[in-house]
């Protein structure tokens, strides 16, 4: 995409991938609930996609508990009045602000990482959901499918029906989840450490 929006042969361009601090971001042990997804980030920024979410649970056959993580929020205004047109508020845990040690509890005792972007440079959350072995079913909105890669399940962006019907599959299929969740943890082992990002600048900056 850069090269076509820039002007940049990709032949002059280098891909060095962001880190995930896999000293925080790590499996605990706690007790896992079945029925728990979890979706972090600003749920008032339009490209998280958030709204693709709350529709998709609208439609979902499995009952489940979505729990946010939104750094407590102030601006709900539209959110809130869209769970309340949809009917699933009894649905929703808001955590608000969360440490890291809070946060990896919270990521370890879900079933599903969800990470709805129309749009993401990166997509950290979902990073941090592999690295903890949790299994991700993210948008293909900018550089989730690089970034998830067949470690997860990847849908089109802004189709909730085909984002329910992913949070059903996933939910109901054991076996999908260990395999996405080791998965997960191993792409993170060899793509997204910054012990490699660190090497790949040096690298990059040797060749300059």
């Amino acid at each position: 995409m850069n090269h076509r929006d820039f002007g940049v042969p990709l032949a002059k361009q280098s891909v060095v991938y962001n880190g995930i601090d896999r000293n925080i971001f790590k499996p605990v042990k706690v007790k896992k609930n079945s029925r728990d997804i979890i979706f972090v980030g600003n749920i008032e920024d339009g490209k998280k996609g958030f709204i693709y979410l709350l529709k998709a649970m609208a439609v979902m056959k499995t009952d489940v508990r979505l729990i946010v993580v939104d750094g407590g929020a102030p601006h709900r205004k539209v959110t809130n009045r869209v769970i309340d047109l949809l009917g699933i508020r009894d649905k929703i845990y808001f955590a608000g602000t969360a440490s890291n040690d809070e946060l990896v509890k919270l990521y370890s005792q879900s079933s599903a990482a969800i990470v709805p972007s129309v749009y993401e440079g990166f997509g950290f959350p979902a990073g941090e959901a592999m690295a903890c072995g949790v299994p991700v079913i993210s948008s293909d909105g900018g550089a989730l499918p690089e970034v998830v890669g067949d470690a997860g399940i990847v849908v089109p962006a802004r189709d909730h029906q085909a984002l329910a019907d992913a949070i059903d599959t996933l939910l109901n299929d054991p076996k999908m989840q260990k395999k996405f969740s080791r998965a997960g943890m191993e792409r993170v082992e060899k793509l997204f450490t910054w012990e490699s990002a660190v090497k790949q600048m040096v690298e990059v900056y040797s060749k300059l």
